[in-house]
This record gives C-alpha cells, sequence and structure tokens, in this order.
C-alpha cells in the first residue's frame, strides 16, 4: 500500500512540476521580455533629446529611434499577436447585448 501511495505521489509531483514549468516559460519569460520596453523607450527620449539640444543634422538619431521602435513593436508582436480575417466585424470587437429594462 505504501508503495503505490509513493509511487502515486511521485508521479503527481512529476506533472506539478512540468505544469510550474509551463507557466514559468509562457509567464515569467515573456514578462522579461516585456520588461525590456521601459528601458528602449528610455533610451529613444535620451536619443531625441541629445538630438535635439545638439542641433544639425539628426539623421542618425532618427535612425536610432525607429530601430528601437521596431524592437519594441516585434516584443508587442510576440505577446499580443493580432489575428485578424479583414472582416469589419473583427475591427469592432464583441457585439454589445442591449440593455435589458424592468418589465411591469
Amino acid at each position: 500500500m505504501a508503495i503505490v501511495v509513493g509511487v502515486t505521489g511521485l508521479a503527481k509531483l512529476g506533472a506539478t512540476n512540468a505544469s510550474l514549468q509551463t507557466v514559468h516559460n509562457e509567464r515569467l519569460v515573456a514578462l522579461a521580455d516585456l520588461s525590456r520596453v521601459p528601458t528602449l523607450m528610455q533610451q529613444n527620449q535620451s536619443t531625441l533629446l541629445r538630438a535635439a539640444l545638439e542641433g544639425g543634422d539628426s539623421s542618425a538619431a532618427v535612425t536610432d529611434v525607429e530601430g528601437r521602435i521596431q524592437q519594441i513593436s516585434s516584443l508587442h508582436r510576440q505577446q499580443h499577436p493580432v489575428r485578424r480575417t479583414g472582416t469589419e466585424a473583427d475591427h469592432r470587437g464583441p457585439a454589445r447585448r442591449p440593455k435589458r429594462t424592468c418589465r411591469p
């Protein structure tokens, strides 16, 4: 009896470990990727401020900022893929239910 309980416990422990690994991979790794967004945005702000204060040709600064915007967009797309079929209904969101009225 004790052996059956032990084997069952080990099997359930393995399933729990696999479930926690899935949570880690799906949530925490994604959170680490998204935590880069504020850093990239702050770098963009610094680059734009520096370019504004220095004056002159700011094409290099614009290129840097556009590159970081692409990185931010890529991170966002990885976490929130857009699924559209092309119909207008997909872009309006869920249909609203009519308000219920009290009946006398």
